[in-house]
């Protein structure tokens, strides 16, 4: 992280106020998404067939997967859900969230503007999409992601933040 703040510094001299959002930011795994009515399920659920699956399945292989940074089989997942539910913001925000684990940030970007046509309140996939165009150079995006997902965290409107 130190050398992509390096990098930062030496390039956004019209953006210094980034390398303060951007020096104590991660990607908000899913643990910290997850709705608190999630419940696992009592058997495995990789084992049942996609059609019977249900939101909470989908979620515990995908946290499964996360935690073990296992990037390839998160992002097979995320497509078979996505497939399975194409209405599922958080499907799309699981593949996000393989794309950047496999440092596929254009992907990883693309998913999390889907979630966010989804869900157009979800201040982790803005806090993604930031860092996801924060890896690729793309400062101003990366700005007013992470304001837009401050400002819906704080209530306040994004150009107070």
């Amino acid at each position: 992280m130190e050398s992509n703040i390096a990098q930062m510094q030496h390039s956004t001299a019209l953006y210094p106020h980034i390398l303060w959002l951007a020096a104590g930011l991660v990607a908000m795994p899913m643990a910290a998404h997850a709705t608190s009515d999630a419940k696992p399920a009592a058997h495995a659920a990789s084992r049942k067939p996609p059609q019977t699956r249900n939101h909470a399945d989908w979620l515990k292989q995908a946290q499964t997967l996360e935690q073990s940074e296992a990037w390839a089989a998160l992002l097979e997942w995320a497509e078979k859900w996505a497939a399975s539910d194409s209405r599922s913001a958080m499907a799309r925000y699981v593949q996000g969230r393989a794309y950047s684990g496999l440092k596929r940030y254009p992907e990883a970007i693309g998913a999390y503007l889907h979630t966010l046509r989804l869900n157009p309140d979800d201040v982790y996939a803005l806090n993604n999409l930031g860092n996801a165009y924060r890896q690729i150079g793309r400062f101003p995006g990366c700005l007013a992601e992470l304001s837009r997902g401050l400002a819906r965290q704080s209530g306040l409107h994004p150009r107070l933040v």
